[in-house]
């Protein structure tokens, strides 16, 4: 094997790293950023439901107030009727206090159904909010471990682009031409041959390509059927 594979294939490993460390500088922010994005839709369904809460207690407190507010009507009623000189008026205002009465009995009812909603709302917003204090606390450690992650990733792969600036400079320029032309293409761009096969995608290889793999200085000798070079 020439000088130049040798140096080419140190280049190759080192490119392998940088894709890797690239693809990680990538991933890693996404990632953090889809653990924020549940955790704040996560949020965003219990104040909805803390919202439906608010909005059951104050439907149980207006029917309150209109107990409350038919309770002195029918007092006043009363009052009225004690006055009342004729039978038929008293009659007419019996069935006034009757019906309203009624009224009170249908919206207690109602009120006893909707205090029952509400008694298991709050369970459920306090079950949800618990999740949630839990949850932020495993996220924002995540978070925090993702952060550490990716400043040692972009720490190595400062390193690992200063490794190839020094490797290429070793590199015939032919030689790096033709490697960086195919490696654009497909990566590895260099692949061993392997009991006869070719190391990228595992067909068999004529002898002959074999021997002139053997034979080059630079990287010329491709593979026939994935077109990577063999060395």
């Amino acid at each position: 094997m020439s000088e130049a594979i040798k140096k080419l294939l140190e280049v190759q490993e080192c490119d392998g790293l940088i894709r890797d460390l690239t693809k990680q500088t990538i991933d890693l922010p996404n990632q953090k950023a889809s653990e924020e994005s549940r955790l704040s839709e996560h949020i965003g369904q219990t104040n909805q439901a803390d919202d439906a809460l608010k909005h059951a207690k104050a439907e149980v407190h207006n029917i309150e107030i209109e107990v409350k507010s038919i309770k002195e009507h029918i007092v006043k009623l009363k009052q009225q009727q004690m006055l009342l000189k004729s039978n038929d008026e008293f009659k007419v205002m019996t069935h006034q206090i009757d019906a309203l009465e009624s009224k009170i009995k249908n919206l207690e009812d109602e009120e006893l159904v909707k205090m029952d909603n509400v008694e298991g709302m709050a369970k459920d917003v306090a079950e949800q909010k618990a999740d949630i204090i839990r949850e932020k606390a495993i996220v924002e450690a995540e978070l925090k471990i993702w952060d550490t992650k990716l400043s040692e990733v972009k720490a190595q792969l400062k390193v690992e682009e200063a490794r190839r600036e020094s490797l290429v400079a070793e590199v015939p320029a032919e030689a790096l031409r033709l490697y960086d032309r195919m490696a654009e293409r497909k990566f590895p761009a260099m692949v061993p041959v392997v009991d006869g096969t070719c190391g990228g995608c595992y067909m068999n290889l004529p002898a002959y390509v074999i021997y002139d793999s053997k034979k080059q200085e630079i990287p010329t000798v491709t593979c026939n059927f994935c077109g990577r070079f063999i060395y």
